[in-house]
């Protein structure tokens, strides 16, 4: 118990290049899971309507079997990858029948489309090689490093997501707990403002990043050559790619990734 209260659990995340084999092979494998996550989903439905029998984890890792040795599913997946999505969805009615036993609104789990099943878990099959990232099936992929893994960490899965146009890897790792900073008797004040981020009691002034109105610049300029292309159907799909770029920046639904990056570190360093 006292190991548990010493370790932090962390994830850290990394921008992947992959090439465009790569991402054939990483979109194929995720397909593959969106299909695996309502196959199983279906199995248990009709398990339950049909003999009124509950079907758990175990017994469609058992049926994923029969499925790898028919020779289903993309070459050289990993098969904890195939996993993932069963494991995904067994998490889903935990907390459905956790909800329901609470009283609170159930939320069924429902099919998913594959345009809404971006990310995919391995906790093996997957290694560090030279600076970049080995998945079986997949091949070794380009990682931009912008910080280090920390020393000592336990890694413990590796989680690939697809974010728009780009992709990200995640890390889950557990570290030791580092030690507290001594206590000071200084102490600072702090009001978080509009205009500006944050006034300290010392009378510094902290500017805001104005992540949205920078993301906003950009959609509005690509907006505007589309209007001026219309009669070049090639160049305007062109331009409307850079709009489905410059969306999720400024739309949180689609990609939050622009304005949290912005926003984020700044933030962290305040609090």
């Amino acid at each position: 118990m006292d190991s548990v209260k010493q370790t932090l659990r962390r994830t850290h995340r990394y921008r992947l290049y992959p090439t465009a084999a790569q991402k054939t092979a990483l979109e194929s494998q995720l397909a593959f899971a969106c299909e695996l996550y309502n196959a199983a989903l279906e199995q248990r439905q009709d398990a339950w309507r049909r003999q009124r029998r509950s079907l758990g984890y175990v017994a469609q890792c058992r049926d994923l079997t029969d499925v790898r040795a028919d020779g289903l599913g993309p070459k050289l997946m990993n098969c904890h990858a195939m996993r993932d999505p069963l494991r995904r969805l067994d998490r889903a009615f935990s907390a459905f029948f956790r909800r329901l036993k609470a009283g609170q609104k159930p939320g069924y789990p429902r099919f998913r489309s594959r345009r809404r099943y971006d990310s995919l878990t391995w906790d093996s099959g997957w290694s560090l090689n030279k600076g970049k990232l080995a998945l079986q099936g997949i091949g070794h992929l380009r990682v931009r490093w912008h910080r280090s893994l920390p020393r000592g960490a336990d890694l413990r899965t590796v989680t690939v997501r697809r974010c728009a146009k780009t992709w990200h890897v995640s890390f889950a790792l557990h570290r030791p707990k580092p030690t507290p900073l001594p206590h000071t008797a200084g102490a600072v004040g702090l009001d978080l403002g509009i205009s500006t981020f944050a006034v300290l009691s010392t009378g510094e002034r902290i500017p805001g990043p104005r992540a949205f109105r920078a993301c906003h610049r950009r959609l509005r300029i690509a907006q505007r050559r589309v209007s001026r292309l219309r009669s070049e159907r090639t160049s305007v799909y062109a331009a409307i790619g850079q709009i489905e770029m410059s969306m999720p920046r400024v739309i949180w639904s689609g990609s939050e990734r622009a304005v949290r990056r912005q926003r984020g570190p700044r933030g962290a360093s305040v609090a």
